[in-house]
């Protein structure tokens, strides 16, 4: 099955980052694009693998139109990413309510923010981020850190 890859460049690793937001923990890294595509392709294998030898669901790819859309300008990737504490978060845009969302990747809990303009959108992203550290911290809860192969 086919998944959507999207890649950044992170300034703090530098080099970039893959993800398939569509397996929850699946990403790679690479000094380059390319390096970090065809690292996260064979992440993904082991991905699925591990899902079967576990009994697992294997989620369905959300290939959607964003995909399409890079693909008719001749890329296949998309970089609508944003970054922090090295926590990812994957952004779209609802054109229903004329807003921002993001949902934090690669990890288990459940982490999303919104805006209505990139500013506040990187301030949420943030305080969301702040806000889970430091809520894991004061219960006691496990911490989950992205998870790059």
């Amino acid at each position: 099955m086919h998944y959507p890859i999207k890649v950044f460049y992170s300034e703090e690793d530098k080099g970039f980052i893959a993800v398939i937001p569509d397996l929850p923990g699946c990403s790679a890294f690479g000094k380059t694009e390319e390096e970090a595509i065809k690292q996260v392709k064979i992440a993904q294998e082991l991905w699925i693998k591990t899902a079967k030898r576990e009994g697992r669901k294997i989620p369905l790819s959300h290939i959607g139109g964003e995909l399409r859309v890079a693909q008719a300008f001749g890329g296949d990737t998309m970089k609508n990413i944003m970054t922090y504490k090295g926590y990812v978060a994957y952004i779209e845009f609802d054109q229903r309510d004329n807003i921002f969302t993001g949902k934090v990747m690669g990890i288990e809990d459940n982490i999303t923010f919104h805006g209505t303009t990139v500013k506040e959108l990187k301030t949420d992203f943030e305080a969301a981020i702040n806000h889970y550290i430091a809520d894991c911290a004061a219960t006691g809860r496990k911490l989950f850190k992205p998870c790059f192969f």
